[in-house]
Protein backbone atom coordinates (compact mmCIF):
# COMPACT_ATOMS: atom_id res chain seq x y z
CA UNK A 1 0.00 0.00 0.00
CA UNK A 2 1.43 3.39 -0.92
CA UNK A 3 1.68 6.12 1.63
CA UNK A 4 0.06 8.72 -0.57
CA UNK A 5 -3.31 9.02 -2.17
CA UNK A 6 -4.48 11.80 -4.45
CA UNK A 7 -2.77 15.03 -3.52
CA UNK A 8 -5.03 17.63 -5.08
CA UNK A 9 -6.80 20.14 -2.84
CA UNK A 10 -4.08 19.91 -0.19
CA UNK A 11 -1.26 21.80 -1.75
CA UNK A 12 0.78 18.59 -1.80
CA UNK A 13 0.62 18.66 -5.59
CA UNK A 14 2.54 21.96 -5.45
CA UNK A 15 5.31 20.55 -3.26
CA UNK A 16 8.76 20.11 -4.66
CA UNK A 17 10.18 16.62 -4.93
CA UNK A 18 12.40 17.11 -1.84
CA UNK A 19 9.35 18.24 0.17
CA UNK A 20 7.36 15.20 -0.97
CA UNK A 21 10.25 12.90 -0.11
CA UNK A 22 10.60 14.50 3.34
CA UNK A 23 6.88 14.08 4.01
CA UNK A 24 6.98 10.46 2.85
CA UNK A 25 9.99 9.78 5.09
CA UNK A 26 8.21 11.42 8.03
CA UNK A 27 5.09 9.31 7.44
CA UNK A 28 7.15 6.13 7.12
CA UNK A 29 9.01 6.88 10.37
CA UNK A 30 5.70 7.51 12.16
CA UNK A 31 4.23 4.27 10.85
CA UNK A 32 7.25 2.28 12.07
CA UNK A 33 7.04 3.87 15.51
CA UNK A 34 3.27 3.29 15.59
CA UNK A 35 3.86 -0.39 14.79
CA UNK A 36 6.45 -0.63 17.57
CA UNK A 37 3.98 0.99 19.98
CA UNK A 38 1.20 -1.43 19.00
CA UNK A 39 3.45 -4.46 19.36
CA UNK A 40 4.86 -3.31 22.71
CA UNK A 41 1.35 -2.93 24.15
CA UNK A 42 -0.40 -5.82 22.41
CA UNK A 43 -2.69 -3.54 20.42
CA UNK A 44 -4.41 -4.14 17.12
CA UNK A 45 -5.46 -1.14 15.08
CA UNK A 46 -9.08 -0.56 16.04
CA UNK A 47 -10.97 2.46 17.18
CA UNK A 48 -12.11 0.59 20.30
CA UNK A 49 -8.46 0.33 21.41
CA UNK A 50 -8.15 4.11 21.67
CA UNK A 51 -9.38 3.74 25.26
CA UNK A 52 -6.34 1.51 25.95
CA UNK A 53 -4.09 4.08 24.28
CA UNK A 54 -5.50 6.68 26.68
CA UNK A 55 -4.63 4.41 29.63
CA UNK A 56 -1.11 3.82 28.26
CA UNK A 57 -0.50 7.56 27.87
CA UNK A 58 -1.84 8.29 31.36
CA UNK A 59 0.38 5.61 32.92
CA UNK A 60 3.44 6.86 31.03
CA UNK A 61 2.84 10.46 32.07
CA UNK A 62 2.56 9.43 35.74
CA UNK A 63 6.23 8.41 35.51
CA UNK A 64 7.52 11.99 35.03
CA UNK A 65 8.94 11.37 31.57
CA UNK A 66 11.93 13.26 30.26
CA UNK A 67 11.40 15.55 27.28
CA UNK A 68 13.06 12.95 25.04
CA UNK A 69 10.76 10.20 26.31
CA UNK A 70 7.74 12.47 25.71
CA UNK A 71 8.91 13.06 22.12
CA UNK A 72 9.19 9.31 21.56
CA UNK A 73 5.74 8.73 23.05
CA UNK A 74 4.36 11.54 20.87
CA UNK A 75 5.74 10.02 17.67
CA UNK A 76 4.66 6.48 18.61
CA UNK A 77 1.09 7.45 19.47
CA UNK A 78 0.78 9.67 16.38
CA UNK A 79 2.03 6.80 14.21
CA UNK A 80 -0.44 4.43 15.87
CA UNK A 81 -3.30 6.90 15.35
CA UNK A 82 -2.50 7.27 11.65
CA UNK A 83 -2.06 3.50 11.20
CA UNK A 84 -5.49 2.97 12.74
CA UNK A 85 -7.02 5.58 10.41
CA UNK A 86 -5.47 3.82 7.41
CA UNK A 87 -7.10 0.57 8.45
CA UNK A 88 -10.48 2.22 9.12
CA UNK A 89 -10.49 4.21 5.87
CA UNK A 90 -8.42 2.03 3.51
CA UNK A 91 -9.38 3.75 0.26
CA UNK A 92 -10.34 7.14 1.60
CA UNK A 93 -7.21 8.87 2.89
CA UNK A 94 -4.14 10.77 1.77
CA UNK A 95 -1.50 12.85 3.50
CA UNK A 96 -0.31 16.43 3.34
CA UNK A 97 1.65 18.72 5.61
CA UNK A 98 1.44 22.18 7.15
CA UNK A 99 3.54 24.26 9.54
CA UNK A 100 3.51 22.59 12.96
CA UNK A 101 2.01 19.40 11.53
CA UNK A 102 4.55 17.47 9.49
CA UNK A 103 1.89 14.93 8.50
CA UNK A 104 -1.81 15.70 8.11
CA UNK A 105 -4.09 12.84 7.19
CA UNK A 106 -7.18 13.63 5.13
CA UNK A 107 -10.05 11.12 5.17
CA UNK A 108 -13.52 10.83 3.71
CA UNK A 109 -12.78 11.79 0.12
CA UNK A 110 -14.36 12.21 -2.36
CA UNK A 111 -17.63 13.25 -0.69
CA UNK A 112 -16.11 14.65 2.48
CA UNK A 113 -12.81 16.14 3.47
CA UNK A 114 -11.74 15.70 7.10
CA UNK A 115 -8.27 17.03 7.85
CA UNK A 116 -6.88 15.16 10.85
CA UNK A 117 -4.10 17.06 12.59
CA UNK A 118 -3.03 14.05 14.61
CA UNK A 119 0.46 15.35 15.28
CA UNK A 120 -0.96 18.42 17.03
CA UNK A 121 -3.69 16.46 18.82
CA UNK A 122 -1.31 13.90 20.31
CA UNK A 123 1.05 16.69 21.35
CA UNK A 124 -1.90 18.35 23.12
CA UNK A 125 -2.86 15.09 24.81
CA UNK A 126 0.63 14.64 26.20
CA UNK A 127 1.04 18.25 27.37
CA UNK A 128 -2.56 19.11 28.40
CA UNK A 129 -3.77 15.85 29.87
CA UNK A 130 -6.95 13.85 29.54
CA UNK A 131 -9.08 16.76 28.30
CA UNK A 132 -7.46 16.16 24.89
CA UNK A 133 -8.91 12.64 24.85
CA UNK A 134 -7.85 10.59 21.82
CA UNK A 135 -10.81 8.22 21.96
CA UNK A 136 -13.23 11.15 21.71
CA UNK A 137 -11.06 12.64 18.95
CA UNK A 138 -11.14 9.40 16.98
CA UNK A 139 -14.91 9.15 17.24
CA UNK A 140 -15.04 12.68 15.80
CA UNK A 141 -13.01 11.51 12.81
CA UNK A 142 -15.49 8.70 12.18
CA UNK A 143 -18.47 11.02 12.64
CA UNK A 144 -17.19 13.82 10.42
CA UNK A 145 -16.04 11.39 7.71
CA UNK A 146 -19.72 10.72 7.07
CA UNK A 147 -20.73 14.40 6.93
CA UNK A 148 -20.52 16.23 3.62
CA UNK A 149 -18.14 19.18 3.57
CA UNK A 150 -14.69 20.18 4.71
CA UNK A 151 -13.77 19.71 8.38
CA UNK A 152 -10.57 20.05 10.38
CA UNK A 153 -10.02 18.10 13.59
CA UNK A 154 -7.16 18.86 15.96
Amino acid sequence: MGLFRKAKKTGADKMSSPEMVAMQEQMHALMVQGKDFAEAHGLGYTRSEMAQVEDIIAAALEQSLTDDAKRVLHRQVTGYLYATIIRDFPDRWFVSSAPGNPVIMVVGEPRNNVKVLGWQKVEGRISNGAEDNLQFFYEGIVDYSERPGVHTLM
